[in-house]
């Protein structure tokens, strides 16, 4: 089932579509969402420590480590610990700072949208969608937003998944 964010198309911002079928169609992406599923084992979401560097070595350049943090009254905010330079070469340093820091109020809407679907369900979002940031609209993106949990009840940490490709003509 495919749905659309019928409010970005409002605000002239290209739609977001979730996959519920978590399909992944980039070869990073089907690896990651392998390593996370198996990171879990029986439980519904891995901990901060089953993920490591040597189980991602294939697919690390496209990874995220972001943290949950909570913000009373608004949900939570979130801050990345480690950006991958495949997700760097599209959006500048992000690795260190704030996930919206710099960032137009609309996207920064957009892309906490992302998280806090993942973060809400406590289950991995798969999310495509053209790029807005800076109007790099001639790209699409593919994403893996996957939930970490300390206590196997609350979300932690998110594990990004991120890919950028030309977009086709059409």
């Amino acid at each position: 089932m495919r749905r659309r964010d019928e409010w970005l198309l409002q605000r002239g911002l290209p739609p977001i579509i979730h996959d519920e079928t978590l399909s992944f169609v980039h070869p990073a992406l089907v690896k990651a969402f392998a390593y996370w599923n198996s990171s879990r084992r029986e439980r519904a979401m891995p901990g901060r420590a089953d993920i490591t560097p040597q189980g991602m070595r294939s697919f690390l350049p496209h990874v995220a480590l972001v943290e949950v943090n909570p913000r009373p009254g608004n949900g939570p905010d979130y801050f990345v610990r480690l950006a991958g330079t495949a997700i760097e070469e599209v959006f500048g340093k992000r690795t260190g700072r704030p996930l919206t820091e710099d960032v137009p109020p609309e996207l920064a809407a957009r892309w906490r949208a992302q998280f806090d679907a993942a973060v809400n369900s406590q289950k991995p979002l798969r999310a495509t969608g053209r790029i807005a940031y800076e109007n790099k609209t001639w790209l699409e993106a593919e994403i893996l937003c996957a939930p970490l949990s300390e206590d196997g009840t609350n979300v932690s940490m998110v594990l990004l998944a991120f890919a950028a490709t030309v977009r086709k003509p059409g």
